[in-house]
């Protein structure tokens, strides 16, 4: 079993959540602001669950910004990615 350390843990959350708020967006077929609003919302939220519900402390990330950066990239792309595909694909008849 791999034992993943505090930065593997924050970057993996968030591109879970980052699936997980595309399927959301995506399912619900918000558009444009209300889409943006909740991806960015569930953000801002995996930072607070990050940082006390996993109890990760700034002695384990090298600084404040850190815990905002880390996983930044991916968790953008793949909810981006996972709201355009199913928003598409549901208009297309699919869903």
């Amino acid at each position: 079993m791999v034992d993943f350390g505090p930065l593997d843990k924050i970057y993996w959350f968030r591109f879970t959540s980052g699936i997980v708020a595309g399927i959301f967006c995506g399912i619900l077929r918000l558009t444009d602001l209300p889409g943006l609003t909740v991806g960015i919302g569930v953000y801002l939220l995996s930072y607070y669950l990050v940082r006390y519900q996993f109890q990760i402390g700034l002695e384990e990330v090298e600084s404040e910004t850190r815990f905002y950066t880390i996983g930044l990239g991916v968790y953008f792309l793949s909810w981006f990615t996972l709201w355009v595909l199913i928003h598409t694909l549901s208009y297309a008849g699919v869903f």
